[in-house]
């Protein structure tokens, strides 16, 4: 007589020999002015693009679990509202590695996001609005977004480029690379290096911060910022390639400089516990 424990790794080993199945969920709604979509799920992908349709559409793609029985899926629509989520089986993350599943979304070029996945990477392209992606485990890239952009990872870096608007964005542990039109800028990496280029018409309506506490700064400006520069670095040096009226004496060697750019303005605030600074005109 086979003892529990026995027969329940006889079960697991049976699992891991089938194939692993596909399953597929698709549903849409239409919507009007002042789209939303809220979604959040446990694990897996999220993909979020738009089209010029008055329409939300998302479709899920699993390998290896079955939705519905496996793959808790829910969404409701309020209005133009929809709020979505799904999650797989808690063990999942321990015992399937060859499992997985992928949200696609398909929203209004103007629709507000709120993205929220505990375990996966999430993707975003070429949407106006309020936008809000946050993993705990996952690379966050996004393409042609506009308004008022937040991405937030605690494992994984952060590509964001041909943006427009104001942008906060931060990574436990990864580095940032983002690049655009910025009214607000405010950007933080644990561990790895910040690179942001400002393109022209860029300005600090609220000031800006760059801070990274294990790895180098590089930032990219427009000749005619106007701004009030406080950069500092614990281990490391500081380069301007633009004109800088010191506040105070400053030496190449010295590893903090105050001082304007363009007559001054808002607070434009660089530090780096370890590492370089380098701001160069564009």
């Amino acid at each position: 007589m086979r003892t529990p424990i026995a027969f329940f790794v006889l079960s697991l080993s049976l699992a891991w020999a089938l194939p692993a199945a596909a399953d597929e969920w698709t549903k849409s709604f239409s919507v009007s002015d002042g789209a939303s979509i809220r979604l959040e799920t446990n694990d897996g992908r999220v993909s979020v693009t738009s089209w010029d349709r008055p329409e939300i559409a998302i479709h899920v793609r699993t390998e290896g679990w079955k939705i519905g029985t496996q793959v808790k899926v829910d969404a409701t629509q309020d209005g133009s509202s929809v709020t979505f989520s799904a999650h797989v089986p808690s063990m999942s993350f321990m015992m399937f590695t060859d499992h997985w599943f992928h949200i696609e979304v398909s929203v209004p070029r103007h629709c507000d996001v709120d993205v929220r996945t505990s375990d996966g990477a999430v993707s975003l392209e070429q949407i106006h609005g309020r936008v809000l992606a946050k993993t705990s485990d996952g690379r966050i890239s996004a393409t042609d977004l506009s308004g008022d952009i937040e991405l937030r990872t605690s494992d994984g870096g952060i590509g964001a480029h041909g943006l427009d608007g104001r942008l906060a964005a931060g990574s436990g542990d990864g580095s940032i690379s983002v690049s655009g039109r910025f009214d607000s800028l405010d950007l933080s990496s644990s561990d790895g290096r910040i690179t942001a280029r400002a393109e022209g018409g860029s300005k600090l309506a609220d000031g800006w911060n760059l801070d990274a506490s294990d790895g180098s700064i590089s930032l990219r400006i427009p000749g005619d910022l106007k701004a009030d520069l406080d950069a500092s670095t614990g281990d490391g040096g500081i380069t301007v390639d633009i004109p800088v009226q010191v506040q105070g004496e400053w030496h190449a060697e010295h590893r903090r400089l105050n001082g304007t750019l363009n007559g001054g303005g808002p607070p434009l605030r660089v530090r780096t516990a370890d590492g370089s600074i380098r701001i160069e005109k564009i």
